[in-house]
């Protein structure tokens, strides 16, 4: 498997999440999921749209995909291909959906990009389409200014059937760049990942009951070599599930792709976590 997958850039990161018993929910018609275990992730597929991707290829990429139950996805270029992926993934196993940001994201032409999300329709449902957070600047004191956040997050929101448990996963794509000197490139990254903190701060904020909010994506950046990074795990009980020995992305020692969440709020999780090393 590993030739057609040797352009797909990253491995896919994943947790894992048990639907607990939180008490009686009245009025509530679905089976109870209780003592089911979800697998949530993220997975930076490059250049994904259904001109860079046979049908052959979309089949070996939802063999992947169906090791999870809700998948976070960057780099989508195209409004087809999660509907073709979606194809291909009910013809393995359950019943799949699709949603995507409506529009591209990204400061130039050559960054534009959608995010999309594929899960399994017969254990969750959606609750709203995904939607762009406000773009903010990015302070670059060492450069004397700022710069817009390139591809700033997105979220979406979900539920079991029986909604006993829900969820809002945040992705987000950490700007590449290459028109820049290496330093200020990575004072741009740096600057991005700083201004998640107040992203994900801020999301929790408009929360009064339900702050399981997990923060994925694709940081450009291992573990261990960002302070950016770390200032994010000062916000309490924030972890980073993503370890500096597990490499993300094919044929590199890169950690580049993360999930992070508050174990005080995301309860639910078993403590097991991992990278799907789809390509050995």
């Amino acid at each position: 498997m590993r030739k057609g997958f040797i352009r797909y850039w990253s491995r896919l990161a994943a947790i894992s999440l048990i639907v607990l018993f939180p008490g009686l929910l009245l009025g509530k018609t679905a089976p109870s999921q209780a003592g089911t275990e979800l697998k949530l992730g993220f997975w930076n597929i490059r250049d994904f749209s259904a001109n860079s991707r046979d049908r052959s290829e979309l089949k070996m990429i939802a063999q992947v995909v169906t090791n999870v139950d809700c998948l976070a996805i960057c780099e989508v270029n195209d409004v087809f291909v999660l509907g073709q992926l979606v194809e291909a993934l009910n013809a393995q196993v359950g019943k799949w959906k699709a949603v995507q940001t409506k529009v591209k994201i990204g400061n130039t032409k050559n960054s534009k990009e959608y995010y999309g999300f594929v899960y399994r329709a017969d254990k969750l449902n959606a609750k709203h389409k995904p939607s762009l957070l406000a773009e903010v600047d990015c302070p670059l004191p060492e450069f004397n200014k700022t710069v817009r956040f390139d591809r700033e997050p997105a979220e979406c929101s979900f539920a079991t059937l029986d909604a006993r448990l829900d969820f809002t996963m945040m992705v987000v794509h950490i700007t590449w760049g290459s028109k820049k000197p290496q330093k200020e490139l990575v004072a741009c990254r740096e600057a991005e990942i700083r201004a998640l903190k107040g992203y994900f701060e801020k999301a929790q904020a408009k929360e009064t009951k339900d702050k399981d909010l997990i923060l994925c994506g694709d940081f450009n950046v291992s573990v261990g070599d960002s302070p950016a990074s770390a200032a994010l795990l000062t916000i309490s009980t924030m972890i980073d599930t993503t370890a500096a020995a597990v490499p993300t992305k094919i044929d590199t020692t890169n950690t580049y792709d993360h999930l992070l969440f508050q174990t005080s709020f995301l309860s639910e999780y078993t403590g097991t976590h991992g990278v799907i090393k789809f390509d050995e």
